[in-house]
C-alpha cells in the first residue's frame, strides 16, 4: 500500500511540475514589465536588444512571460520585438498566434520581417502559422497597413485556396484612395505569385502600356507600383518587359521626390534574376552570339 501511495504521490508531483513549467509567475511578469518600461540607455542598440540582454537571466521563462504582454496596448510592441531578439524561431509562432488580438503594429512589423526573411532565402519554420495569422487578420478587417503586409504574406505562403479572399481584397472599396490602391496592388501581386493567370496578364498589360506624353509623376508612380508587383512574383515571364523599362525616363517636371521607373526595373530584375544579372547581361553581350545579334547580319 505504501508503494502505491508513493507512486501516486510521484505521479502527482510530476503532473504539477509539468503544469508549473508552463505557467508565468507574478514575479517574472513584474520583472518583465519593469524592464519594458525602462528608458533607453545604450543608443548603439535597439530598445529590444537592450531589453533582451536584461531579461536573458530568466532563461526560457523570458519569452513565455513576454508572450503575456503581446495584447497589451502599451507594451505589446516592445514585448514582440524583444521576443524576436531572444529567439526568432521560438517567438514567431507565439506572436503569429496572438493575431489579430495583438496590435496592428505588431502585425505590420512581424509580417514585414518574415516577408523579408523569406525573400532573402532564409529557412522559415513557421510559414503555416504566418499564413493562418494573415488570413485571420484580413478576415478581422485589420488596419490597411497591416492588411497590405498580410496580403504579401499570403502570396509567399499560400496556395490557390486563398484566391477567393485575395480577389475580395483586390476588389476592396476602402474610402482612402491611396490605401485602396495599396491593397489592390498587394492582392494582385499575391495572386500573380500564386499562379493566377488573370492577374499575371493584368501586370503584363500594365507593363506593356506605352509611356504617355507627357509622362507625369502620377504615371511614373503607377508604373513603379506595377514593376514592384512583377518583382514580388519572381516570375521570369516579366523579365523582357522589365528590361524595356530600364530605359524609361523620369517624369517631368522633375521634383525632389524622385520616382524612377528605370531604377525600380533594375531592382525588379535583381529580385527575379539575382544580384549579378547586370554582369551576366554584360557577358552575353560580349559573347560571339551576343555581338552577332547586336551588329546584325553582314
Amino acid at each position: 500500500m505504501r508503494i502505491v501511495l508513493t507512486l501516486a504521490a510521484l505521479l502527482y508531483m510530476l503532473s504539477m511540475a509539468s503544469c508549473f513549467e508552463g505557467e508565468v509567475s507574478a514575479q517574472d511578469r513584474a520583472v518583465v514589465q519593469k524592464v519594458l518600461r525602462e528608458k533607453r540607455i545604450d543608443w548603439s542598440k535597439t530598445p529590444a536588444e537592450e531589453f533582451a540582454e536584461k531579461l536573458k537571466f530568466l532563461g526560457a521563462s523570458a519569452i513565455r512571460t513576454l508572450e503575456t504582454f503581446l495584447t497589451d496596448r502599451d507594451l505589446g510592441g516592445e514585448a514582440a520585438e524583444t521576443m524576436l531578439v531572444l529567439d526568432k524561431g521560438v517567438a514567431a509562432p507565439l506572436i503569429f498566434a496572438s493575431m489579430p488580438r495583438s496590435d496592428r503594429n505588431i502585425q505590420f512589423h512581424t509580417f514585414k520581417l518574415f516577408i523579408r526573411l523569406i525573400q532573402e532565402g532564409e529557412k522559415i519554420t513557421c510559414r503555416k502559422e504566418m499564413h493562418d495569422a494573415a488570413i485571420r487578420c484580413l478576415e478581422a478587417d485589420t488596419n490597411a497597413d497591416a492588411g497590405e503586409q498580410a496580403l504579401y504574406a499570403i502570396g509567399l505562403t499560400g496556395d490557390i485556396s486563398d484566391f477567393p479572399l485575395l480577389q475580395k481584397l483586390y476588389d476592396n472599396t476602402l474610402r482612402t484612395p491611396v490605401w485602396r490602391a495599396k491593397l489592390r496592388n498587394a492582392a494582385e501581386a499575391a495572386l500573380a505569385r500564386l499562379g493566377n493567370q488573370t492577374y499575371i496578364s493584368n501586370i503584363k498589360n500594365r507593363l506593356s502600356k506605352a509611356i504617355s506624353d507627357p509622362f507625369t509623376r502620377d504615371d511614373a508612380v503607377s508604373l513603379v507600383e506595377c514593376v514592384q508587383e512583377a518583382a514580388f512574383t519572381g516570375n521570369r515571364e516579366f523579365v523582357p518587359l522589365l528590361r524595356v523599362h530600364l530605359n524609361t525616363p523620369e517624369p517631368q517636371p522633375r521634383t525632389d521626390d524622385i520616382v524612377s521607373p528605370a531604377y525600380s526595373a533594375g531592382l525588379a530584375l535583381e529580385a527575379i534574376l539575382g544580384k549579378n544579372w547586370r554582369i551576366e547581361d554584360s557577358k552575353k553581350e560580349q559573347s560571339p552570339a551576343g555581338n552577332a545579334k547586336k551588329n546584325g547580319p553582314d
